[in-house]
């Protein structure tokens, strides 16, 4: 599966947990939240990613954590502190198919917003994270951009 995102992605990528993130000294940071997408058949795979701002690095995961009583899907992923875009996107191949190839639904105004008509912005919003800190709720979940 390493090889098939690669293809997506021009930067330097970093699948996995803390054994696949090189920190210094400091502690790393975590970043969770939920995992969506526009459909009634159910979740498709996905990989959750941190797209370091200035770094230009890369940090993903595709473990899913299931919650069955609150019926949800989470993510937790180990990385650096830094400020993060944070997005998901379909494993290569996974239905719904092609329509959403490549495409990345990001963390965005538009998902703090509510996933509202009436929220306008569809911008990636920054997430900055300190040495130990953890970010809860940060939902990948912007899906409804045309590309």
């Amino acid at each position: 599966m390493k090889k098939l995102f690669l293809s997506i992605l021009t930067t330097s990528l970093v699948i996995g947990g803390l054994a696949d993130v090189k920190v210094s000294a400091q502690r790393p940071a975590v970043i969770t939240g939920a995992l969506s997408f526009p459909t009634d058949t159910g979740l498709p795979n996905m990989i959750v990613c941190a797209e370091a701002v200035n770094a230009g690095k890369i940090y993903c995961t595709d473990k899913r954590i299931t919650n069955r009583r609150r019926r949800k899907v989470t993510y937790k992923l180990t990385v650096p502190a830094g400020s993060y875009y944070v997005f998901a996107i379909l494993v290569n191949g996974e239905d719904p198919g092609e329509a959403f190839e490549g495409y990345k639904a990001y963390y965005s105004e538009f998902v703090i917003c509510g996933l509202s008509v009436n929220c306008p912005s569809h911008e990636p919003f920054k997430i900055t994270l300190r040495a130990g800190q953890t970010l809860t709720g940060i939902d990948p979940g912007d899906w409804y951009v045309d590309n």
